[in-house]
């Protein structure tokens, strides 16, 4: 149990793998310690298989007989013989359990035939180690454990390289993921960066239409005043051709009264001139009757002067009316240029 731990220990190199897909071999306890150390005396063997890695290599049986036997590895493998009373184990036996358990007897030929298996331990990835290559040598190792230990050391980190190979093309393979998913955060941010860049320009264009309500509200508000002025114009226009309208009726009239002035001037010309005929008719009776008439022509002259008189009179009334129509015509002109622009005060206001 011990070296299948220490196996499962060596292949998955770390024991917190698990994010790259591999898990740690089983737990060891206290109690699976305290069973395989039972009888034996406190020695390195009883050590943890953690600390088996950094110890030196058996040293060959024939160099140093003491201090082969005081390896802990070969006390470990002692202490395990004399507590199950059976031969020493190869440590090969978990990766090859049916060629390389005989009691003793390893050759270097069976460790070449040795390969790997095909995945790792608690991991669905394939194994993508070659087989190993082989150990070009015919010594046989029956008398030397040492050799034994050491072809074990060199499997286990043949073994532990390849691992490493593994891990390596995980951690490359996730560093690529990793690259693609930074580009893609940084298309992403660039597309953020676009998309900020659209919401303020956006965002600047809400302004501007907020600007251009605010402008078009006071726009309506000033044409509603422009309206409403527009309509106080209009009243005023109305007013105002009521006035002509009233003025121009005023002006007809004074026409009229005028043409009767000057009708019934005419008329008094003509009874003047009437009037004349009959005095010049008379006078010239007179002349032939001046005593007779003396008296009649001082009374026709008096209705003479009286007339002339008269004719003096209505003279001045015609200069007058004469004089008001030219006033009303001055007024008829001013109200017409009045007119005239207030129509064009209309039509622009209307534009």
């Amino acid at each position: 149990a011990v070296l299948h731990k220490l196996a499962r220990r060596r292949l998955v190199h770390e024991p917190k793998a698990g994010k790259m897909g591999l898990e740690e071999g089983p737990e060891s306890t206290p109690e699976k310690e305290a069973r395989i150390g039972d009888g034996v005396a406190e020695s390195p063997a009883r050590k943890a298989p953690s600390d088996w890695a950094s110890l030196p290599p058996t040293p060959p049986h024939h160099a140093n007989h003491a201090l082969h036997h005081s390896h802990p590895f070969h006390q470990f493998k002692a202490a395990h013989a004399t507590r199950e009373g059976t031969a020493p184990i190869s440590p090969y036996s978990y990766f090859a359990p049916s060629p390389l358990q005989m009691p003793g007897h390893i050759p270097m030929s069976a460790v070449a035939s040795l390969t790997p298996p095909a995945s790792l331990p608690g991991s669905n990835t394939p194994n993508s180690c070659t087989p190993y290559p082989p150990l070009t040598t015919s010594v046989d190792v029956q008398d030397d454990p040492g050799m034994e230990h050491m072809g074990a050391v060199l499997y286990h980190l043949h073994a532990t390289t390849k691992t490493v190979e593994l891990l390596i093309s995980d951690l490359n393979r996730e560093k690529q993921g990793l690259s693609r998913k930074e580009t893609e955060a940084a298309e992403l941010q660039e597309e953020l960066s676009r998309a900020e860049r659209r919401s303020e320009a956006l965002e600047a264009k809400v302004k501007e239409l907020d600007e251009e309500r605010r402008k078009v509200s006071e726009l309506q508000q000033e044409l509603t005043q422009q309206a409403f002025l527009a309509d106080h114009h209009m009243k005023e226009i109305e007013e105002l051709t009521k006035e002509v309208a009233n003025r121009r009726s005023a002006e007809v009239e004074g026409q009229r009264s005028v043409r009767a002035l000057q009708e019934q001037q005419r008329q008094q010309e003509q009874q003047i001139e009437k009037a004349m005929q009959e005095l010049v008719a008379q006078k010239e009776a007179q002349d032939a009757d001046r005593l007779y008439s003396a008296r009649a022509l001082q009374s026709v002259e008096r209705e003479l002067a009286t007339c002339r008189e008269q004719v003096a009179a209505h003279r001045e009334q015609i200069a007058k009316l004469k004089a008001s129509e030219v006033e009303l015509v001055t007024d008829r002109n001013a109200l017409e240029e009045e007119l005239a622009t207030c129509r064009q005060d209309k039509r622009a206001n209307a534009e």
